[in-house]
């Protein structure tokens, strides 16, 4: 999670995927909203589709069926109810129904944000959303008890619980006449020294020394836990300052201002500075190894005798993000710029790839710009940054969403290096490099056969470099 008032929005980003919002997918929890646009799509003897939209009375007109009544219901219900119903009702070779576009309306949103009043929505968006499209938070705002007001009945939401901990209930999807308010922040700290992510945040009543430095990414190996330096200003107006030890910090509330320094054991000793794609921990082989999505900057004790190898286990190793290509050492003692081969150091273990370090060597592993490919029936396929926490769904809307026509909501795949793929849902969590695809619809099919996926399992090897090539090779077999 990042620490308070740089919270890492990207607004352009964020309004280009609204703006291709044109064709959703139908089979996400989709509260039908007046003003949707839908498409009926038979096949009789020839195709037949006609454009529908929702009414304000949430009535429907339906080709064969007549006027339905949808108040309440979820999209991907109405589409099983229409689907089944025609085909009990009428021979037809094809039948379908698609979410075409979302309602558009507007939510009020005002407080701590940088650009408060009216914005217009769809009930795709999210209450983070909201706040992108307010461009941000004011230093100030608070994004741990953000209030939405919804038919006169008021709820309170914590963006840290979404960011940090995936809990999709503390973002939940807007609907018309929301208005969302940002309040004051009551209890802003700021942390330095030893933590993972050193930086300002904010914290709810109640919470302790212990809950800001889990927000912080935790202890750095080698922090004084026995004595963590807390500064703040006492009810006789002047600074004070505790020494509270790790057995304490759970017990040790904290105040708007506090200020937490963290040190290192190691101050007076010579050290090997690390800046990397590194896991952080050795890999157990046990559990899956979590894969940071920033640098991991630290310093380490010298140690006399000490390896890059030895450096590389004890912080488990490069991740997949790391840019072994362009990895190095810099001797600050001389000012070499030493080039290491890391990856093929950390595959074959050999010792004579191995280099000895020195007091003060700077070991830099940078991260390579990951993508993720979409591709498929798409209506932009294309490749994206990777970003932690975005799920399939959301790679998808950056690509324009599913071809209406073409494309099959319940069709979409992982494919991997050797051209396999496997079956993923909107919500699957997508990892870095992956690729994105979305298959034809049986209406489709019937006049088109996919060619095997293994033909382009040469171009999917190199995805770690993706480029406009792979996707082109999807187009032309596309088209």
């Amino acid at each position: 999670m990042p620490g308070f008032g740089n919270q890492p929005i990207n607004v352009e980003k964020e309004l280009s995927t609204k703006a291709q919002i044109q064709k959703i997918l139908g089979n996400i929890p989709y509260k039908l909203t007046p003003g949707d646009t839908y498409q009926i799509v038979i096949k009789l003897d020839e195709s037949f589709s006609q454009t529908l939209v929702l009414d304000e009375n949430y009535k429907l007109e339906i080709p064969f069926i007549g006027t339905m009544q949808v108040k309440g219901m979820f999209f991907s219900e109405l589409r099983q109810k229409i689907v089944q119903r025609i085909k009990a009702e009428r021979i037809v070779d094809f039948v379908d129904f698609i979410l075409v576009a979302p309602a558009i309306f507007e939510v009020f949103i005002y407080g701590g944000v940088k650009q408060p009043g009216i914005i217009s929505v769809t009930p795709i968006n999210t209450l983070w959303e909201a706040i992108v499209l307010a461009n941000g938070f004011k230093q100030g705002g608070s994004y741990r008890q953000i209030k939405l007001i919804r038919d006169k009945m008021e709820f309170v939401f914590d963006l840290r619980k979404y960011i940090q901990e995936g809990d999709i209930e503390q973002n939940p999807r807007l609907e018309p006449g929301d208005r969302i308010y940002v309040p004051h922040a009551s209890i802003i700290v700021k942390i330095e020294g030893d933590v993972l992510y050193p930086d300002n945040f904010e914290l709810l009543p109640g919470e302790s020394l212990f809950d800001l430095i889990q927000m912080a990414g935790g202890y750095l190996p080698y922090a004084d836990r026995s004595s963590v330096e807390v500064n703040h200003i006492g009810e006789d107006g002047y600074l004070q300052i505790e020494y509270i030890n790790e057995t304490e910090a759970s017990r040790f509330g904290m105040q708007n201002g506090d200020i937490v320094l963290v040190k290192s054991t190691l101050e007076n000793k010579e050290m090997i500075l690390i800046e990397g794609a590194l896991h952080g921990k050795p890999t157990t082989g046990t559990e899956p190894a979590k894969i940071p999505d920033k640098l991991l900057v630290f310093n380490m004790p010298y140690i006399k005798g000490i390896t890059l190898l030895q450096v590389l286990d004890k912080y488990g190793g490069p991740t997949i993000l790391a840019d072994l290509e362009n990895s190095s050492i810099i001797r600050e003692k001389t000012g070499e710029n030493i080039k290491v081969d890391i990856k093929t150091l950390w595959d074959t273990r050999n010792p004579e790839l191995d280099i000895r370090l020195e007091p003060s060597d700077h070991i830099v592993i940078p991260m390579k710009q990951t993508m993720v490919i979409v591709a498929g029936q798409v209506n932009s396929p294309g490749t994206f940054p990777f970003q932690s926490n975005r799920v399939v769904s959301e790679y998808i809307l950056l690509a324009g969403g599913i071809d209406s026509l073409k494309g099959d909501p319940n069709g979409i795949y992982f494919i991997d290096r050797l051209g396999k793929r496997a079956r993923a849902t909107l919500g699957s969590e997508v990892l870095p490099g992956s690729l994105i695809y979305v298959d034809r619809n049986a209406l489709e099919k019937t006049t088109y056969t996919i060619g095997k996926f293994s033909i382009i399992a040469v171009f999917i090897a190199t995805i770690a470099a993706a480029t406009v090539d792979i996707v082109s090779v999807f187009n032309s077999l596309n088209n």
